[in-house]
């Protein structure tokens, strides 16, 4: 008897690492490896030895320090499930009580899925003892997971955890000790009774909901907070372009102002009868310094000189061909972070070659009738992913990374008009359209 009930907790303590570390991996790690593997080896010690202790409960015992004994020895496990989160991984601790009863609660609809397929084998009490309930108990460990991991999991993924540093998520916990735990062991409890079993059943049924209920709450508080960081995020973003621009701007007129006197310098340098060779060297590197892209545009000539001035320093070759004019009805800080984002990402792509003549982007901003469209090219390495139509930052770090292709599509829909980024080859494209008001 005692095998089989070390077999039935390490069935346990199995699922519920595995539900756990479905989520640790998306997670940054706190520390080295050796940290995350005495974290692991504490939590599968400290919840076998929780499990082993609670989960049995002597029949002198009264039923209702039974069953509150049971609700302590699961809480204590949920507990364990948040603390290696927050142990071996480096987030704060509101984030490791989502993943911890996230998880939880993926564990006891796995457990719960198990119970309904094992029930034409052991019908309406679980027999530890019978093979049945442990191939049943790993199918529905199987199929939740794999639904969690489509369903839910893959978003997270891709966009990471973010914006779960949020006290509220302490009434998650609670609401989970009270439903997936208190709910859980009231309906064993019944169950074990004289309770007809279609009454139990109906009871296990609305447990289960209300757990994939939570579990979707859950994800959904993720999702939301996730939109609300986009949202502040871009705002950010929008007055940092417009700090940025005023200063282009300025710097441009300073840099204009500075050679307008050299050039007077050297015109009195030249009545002076000084050498001719450094006075053309100085001709030519004050003409150098002279804004060189004019697109009639004083908001795009300070974008596009202070991208040529960066390209150049990284050995890339920017080209444009861009009528300043076209974006006239567009906000100067918008044309800036609309111009700047592109060329930004373009530049952080072919700055990952070395073929010399790959180091290029090619911009081209055109009014076509009643259409304005802004076109950048540049050739990538590797492959890019594109979700619901942008494509996925390639930076470890992508909870904080991506925003400018976001930014780049929310002022081309702020003005009716429409972004699309897409690959062909090893070339990457960007095509805006944005419809000329009154037109």
């Amino acid at each position: 008897m005692r095998l089989i009930q070390w077999l039935l907790v390490g069935s346990i303590v199995a699922q519920e690492l595995l539900a756990v570390w479905l989520f640790m991996r998306l997670l940054p790690p706190r520390g080295t490896g050796r940290r995350t593997a005495l974290g692991v080896a504490a939590f599968v010690v400290a919840a076998a030895l929780v499990l082993r202790g609670g989960v049995w409960v002597p029949t002198s015992v009264p039923a209702w320090m039974a069953f509150a004994g049971q609700v302590v020895t699961y809480s204590s496990v949920l507990a364990l499930m948040v603390a290696v989160v927050y142990v071996t991984r480096d987030v704060s601790m509101w984030t490791a009580i989502f993943c911890g009863s996230s998880a939880y609660l993926m564990q006891n609809l796995a457990s719960a899925v198990g119970y309904y397929l094992d029930l034409p084998s052991s019908g309406h009490v679980a027999d530890i003892g019978l093979p049945s309930f442990y191939i049943t108990g790993a199918l529905g460990v199987a199929l939740v997971y794999w639904l969690c991991q489509r369903l839910l999991l893959r978003r997270v993924e891709r966009d990471g955890i973010v914006g779960q540093d949020d006290p509220g998520m302490v009434l998650v916990m609670v609401l989970v000790v009270l439903v997936a735990i208190v709910f859980d062991m009231a309906n064993k409890l019944l169950a074990a009774g004289r309770v007809p079993f279609t009454y139990v059943l109906l009871l296990r049924g609305i447990h289960d909901v209300v757990c994939v209920f939570m579990l979707v709450m859950e994800f959904e508080m993720l999702y939301s907070r996730r939109l609300e960081e986009d949202l502040a995020q871009l705002g950010r973003m929008r007055v940092d372009a417009e700090r940025r621009y005023r200063l282009a701007r300025e710097g441009v007129g300073d840099l204009n102002m500075q050679v307008h006197d050299l050039r007077h310098q050297i015109r009195s340098l030249e009545r002076l009868g000084s050498d001719e060779g450094v006075l053309a060297q100085l001709t030519r590197d004050a003409n150098a310094s002279v804004a060189r892209v004019r697109t009639g545009s004083a908001v795009l000539d300070a974008i596009l000189n202070e991208k040529r001035l960066l390209c150049e320093r990284e050995g890339v070759t920017l080209t444009c061909i861009a009528d300043g004019s076209a974006l006239s009805f567009v906000a100067e800080s918008d044309a800036y972070s609309l111009v700047g984002n592109a060329v930004d990402n373009a530049l952080e792509a072919v700055g990952q070659l070395e073929e010399p003549e790959l180091r290029a982007i090619g911009l081209t901003l055109r009014r076509t009738g009643a259409m304005v469209s802004l076109s950048v090219d540049n050739y990538f390495d590797g492959s890019v992913d594109f979700v619901d139509g942008l494509p996925v930052t390639t930076h470890p770090d992508r909870a904080n990374h991506g925003y400018g292709t976001r930014s780049i599509r929310a002022i081309a829909e702020r003005y009716g008009g429409s972004a699309t980024f897409s690959a062909d080859g090893d070339v990457f494209h960007l095509d805006v359209l944005v419809p000329v008001p009154g037109e």
